[in-house]
């Protein structure tokens, strides 16, 4: 052979060599997408937080205002008619330095507040031009005549039902005030009926005088409303019924 050099047989590439190479580019081609992609989602995610944020800011910034709004004008009203405003029911006891100024209505019969007793007396008497009669059941009541109410319903809920004082005390409780408790005490709460029709229950809801006691009502300072049926003790000539206040 001589010095005759021999030649190197050069190695042949797999052909699944190119078809990897060819996957791994078109993998990073694939990723690039994805990445532009999620890149894109987050964007408009992002975008659509910051808007509902705002929305959810505009709500409550106009929610605010409304609620201030709200606020100025029962304020307003309240120190327009601070007099005519006391809020009295079971959970809340009348004022201890509560003072009213009584006025005797027409009929003789009992007392309402000063401060009500004109508008009181103009809304009958244009329910009497209509056509309307009245019969006024119950006006102001003080706190001793308040706690009778309540002292005769527990005697006769023990008496007729056999219930413990406890018991007749909790059934009272469910449909006459305790005395404090009682809007009656204000001078601003009466119980009015038909005149031809005077038990104190829902019943008198439909009766024309009570419809044509809201229609006139609405012409003064006065307002009408039918609270939850009413039970009359036995011993008592009152029971809230229909409360014009």
């Amino acid at each position: 052979m001589g010095n005759q050099k021999k030649k190197r047989k050069g190695r042949r590439i797999h052909p699944l060599f190119y078809i990897a190479v060819v996957l791994l580019f078109l993998n990073l081609i694939l990723l690039g997408e994805v990445l532009g992609l999620r890149k894109e989602l987050a964007n408009a995610v992002l975008g659509e937080t910051e808007t509902a944020v705002s929305g959810r800011s505009a709500v409550s910034t106009f929610a605010q205002e409304s609620e201030e709004e709200l606020a100025a004008q029962a304020r307003e009203i309240y120190e327009a008619n601070e007099d005519l405003l006391v809020l009295v029911n079971k959970e809340h006891k009348i004022p201890d330095d509560y003072q009213v100024k009584l006025k005797l209505l027409n009929n003789g019969r009992f007392y309402v507040a000063k401060v009500l007793h004109s508008d009181l007396v103009q809304m009958l008497d244009d329910a009497d031009e209509q056509g309307y009669s009245y019969y006024l059941v119950s006006g102001y009541r003080d706190s001793e005549y308040q706690q009778g109410l309540v002292d005769n319903d527990v005697e006769m809920y023990m008496e007729d039902y056999g219930m413990s004082y406890e018991e007749a005390l909790a059934k009272t409780y469910e449909q006459v005030m305790p005395a404090g408790y009682s809007e009656h005490e204000t001078g601003l709460a009466l119980d009015i009926t038909a005149a031809n029709h005077v038990v104190l229950d829902e019943s008198q809801a439909s009766e024309p005088p009570l419809s044509g006691c809201r229609r006139i009502a609405g012409n003064t300072a006065s307002s009408c409303g039918i609270p939850r049926t009413r039970r009359t003790s036995r011993k008592s000539a009152t029971s809230p019924g229909i409360s014009v206040m």
